[in-house]
């Protein structure tokens, strides 16, 4: 060991930082193997051990992270007997994966022993940190649900892991400002039709109206908000044009209490234009009471609860809100047009509800502007705020680094988790919306949930699997599945002309997928236990995104896919027993299911795919049947 003396002072303090995170990692490594439970298709690679049992003076210490890997949702599997008989291999593996593009300054050899640089160290206490917390998530999970449930959602918690880490040597530098607003300053911009309250990349849904009550009590309350973070994309000082990257429930609950959320201004606005008579625009803002009354007699519809969140109108204050206390109590049950000339206290100033609401108010909410952003620079405010307990899934972080991307807004429509048609897809002719219509009608089928574009990122890997190559000279390189989506969508947005831009190709390929989804959802021919590992009643996406995959390219080959699964059924059900989901859940096994499920499907229906390649190439410019064998070479049987 080289003496303190002999150090510099920079040495000295990088020394240090070297221990300090040495000695954090041998607690990180001794906390993961403590546990007893495992995730489904993970085994133990050795018991627990306490943290002084983690030696870095040797490369011992490599033989520990082989005891825990199965935490690590690894590609490939560390063969811990490497530890000794070629330590230096082993951690070539090991951060091959963690981080490629540092791999070579992570290790160093010292006396014939192998060490961990500062470098290295750094690397695996961000990957342990990450380890130690979904295993803890998996842990709480498993007490509620089966083990089989909760591991799905620890690996769907790793696949939203590190996808939108950026390399900093790329980053541009974020433009942003922040500032405090009256309410009245996002009503205004709202109204003038420059504050996008639903950019693409955004969730559908509106949160109840309970949830919204409560909002509106803590303002009424004082009580701060949370920042509003507006993105203004092209950076023009005249005329903004903004997009809501971060509280849009909220601005939607303030713009619907006082009536001013554009969308149900213009209902309103356009049922006057039919009943000229009712007064329905000057009752909306006056005595919404009434007006729910005229509009049911002239309109004919009631307004109900539902009705009143999905056309963004008003709501009241809660009846029996034990909030409201004090000179607030009379406000209970009222709507906003009841109480705008009531005073409340604001800080040390006394003002009217409609002072707070529609006036420079004491009251104001923080406000972060990005501005001037790029797509890059949208997904590192996403994967920031990601980070940062917003808690954004991988499919959202996509949705806004890609929003730009035509296949996204397409597939956004088609899986029905965004329904503005005309808005996203609006070369899609208008009388075939039918098509994208049965797209969503068949996810539904599925049991898939409509939570946080749960059904995009299905026909987002779909898509991905179908037309982006994971393939070199015959070796599978093995992506997950964000990172596979990404890389699709990537490659689409940065070449020119590519086949997947053009709007006509976007159209072939959604009545390709809805007479797939239409085939594949008709036919029973998979035994249960193969659909989701129970009783059938709901697929999981591995074993569903292969056999879609096996049914469109059977599609595409021109051959009856309909005569196919029904005259093959029998033989379809014993191909399905045999290919159970892999107890091993990689992504080197899941590539490996994928391409055997795929292909087997394909030679069961004698498919000629020379024949497929030539029309997958003319049709969409790429066929996947390369990366298809490429994969199956990594499929294993299930025991």
């Amino acid at each position: 060991m080289v003496e303190e003396t002999q150090l510099s002072e920079d040495d000295e303090a990088k020394f240090d930082e070297l221990e300090t995170l040495q000695n954090k990692i041998a607690d990180q490594l001794s906390e993961l193997s403590n546990s007893e439970i495992l995730p489904v298709g993970y085994k133990s690679s050795g018991g627990s051990f306490e943290a002084a049992e983690v030696s870095f003076t040797s490369s011992s210490w490599l033989l520990r992270i082989c005891q825990v890997q199965a935490w690590l949702r690894l590609n490939e599997d560390l063969e811990s007997n490497l530890a000794d008989s070629n330590p230096i291999t082993l951690a070539e593996n090991l951060f091959k994966e963690l981080q490629p593009k540092e791999q070579a300054i992570c290790v160093s050899s010292e006396d014939g022993n192998l060490r961990l640089t500062l470098t290295g160290a750094e690397i695996l206490a961000e990957k342990f940190d990450v380890a130690l917390r979904l295993q803890q998530e998996f842990i709480e999970l498993c007490e509620t649900l089966s083990k089989k449930n909760a591991t799905e959602l620890w690996i769907e918690a790793w696949e939203e892991e590190g996808e939108g880490d950026l390399d900093p040597s790329n980053s541009e530098q974020i433009i942003a400002t922040s500032e405090t607003w009256n309410i009245s300053d996002f009503s205004y911009w709202a109204g003038k039709g420059n504050l996008n309250l639903n950019p693409s990349y955004q969730r559908g849904d509106v949160w109840p109206t309970s949830d919204a009550q409560k909002l509106i009590e803590s303002v009424l309350r004082g009580i701060p908000l949370p920042s509003i973070i507006l993105l203004n994309p092209e950076g023009d000082k005249k005329s903004k044009q903004y997009e809501v990257v971060d509280g849009k429930q909220r601005l939607t609950s303030l713009l619907r209490f006082i009536g001013q959320h554009p969308k149900a201004l213009k209902t309103v606005k356009n049922e006057s234009a039919r009943f000229p008579d009712a007064g329905l625009e000057k009752l909306f803002r006056t005595d919404y009471r009434k007006f729910r009354k005229v509009w049911k007699r002239t309109v004919g519809s009631t307004l109900s609860d539902k009705l009143e969140t999905e056309l963004y109108f008003p709501f009241p204050l809660k009846s029996s809100s034990k909030a409201l206390r004090g000179s607030l109590k009379g406000l209970a049950g009222k709507y906003y047009c009841e109480i705008i000339d009531v005073n409340i206290d604001v800080g040390k100033v006394e003002e009217s509800v409609y002072e707070i609401f529609e006036r420079k108010s004491q009251y104001k909410i923080p406000l972060i502007e990005y501005s001037e952003a790029t797509p890059r620079q949208i997904q590192e405010v996403f994967h920031l705020y990601n980070k940062q307990g917003k808690h954004l899934n991988a499919e959202e972080i996509r949705n806004a680094l890609f929003h730009d991307v035509e296949l996204v807004k397409l597939l956004l429509v088609a899986s029905g988790d965004n329904l503005n048609f005309k808005d996203l897809a609006p070369y899609f002719p208008s009388n075939e919306y039918k098509t994208l219509e049965e797209i969503s009608a068949c996810l539904d089928g599925y049991h898939f949930g409509k939570a946080r574009y749960k059904r995009t990122k299905m026909l987002s890997w779909l898509t991905s699997l179908l037309f982006k190559p994971a393939e070199s000279d015959g070796v599978l390189v093995i992506r997950s599945t964000a990172k596979q989506i990404d890389d699709l969508l990537g490659s689409i947005r940065d070449t020119p002309g590519h086949k997947l831009s053009k709007k006509s190709t976007l159209v072939e390929y959604a009545k390709d997928l809805e007479k797939c989804l239409t085939t594949h959802s008709s036919n029973d021919c998979w035994i249960a236990k193969f659909k989701d590992e129970d009783n059938g009643q709901r697929w999981q996406e591995l074993q569903l995104v292969a056999t879609l995959l096996a049914v469109f390219l059977h599609d595409v080959s021109g051959g009856n896919t309909d005569e196919f699964l029904s005259s093959r059924r029998k033989d379809i059900l014993e191909f399905t027993k045999g290919h159970r989901r892999p107890e091993n859940a990689q992504n080197k096994t899941q590539w490996g299911f994928i391409g055997e499920v795929a292909l087997g499907m394909l030679e069961l229906a004698n498919v000629d795919q020379m024949m497929l390649e030539s029309i997958l190439l003319d049709r969409y410019g790429v066929s996947c049947l390369s990366t298809l064998r490429a994969a199956r070479v990594h499929y294993r049987p299930r025991a």
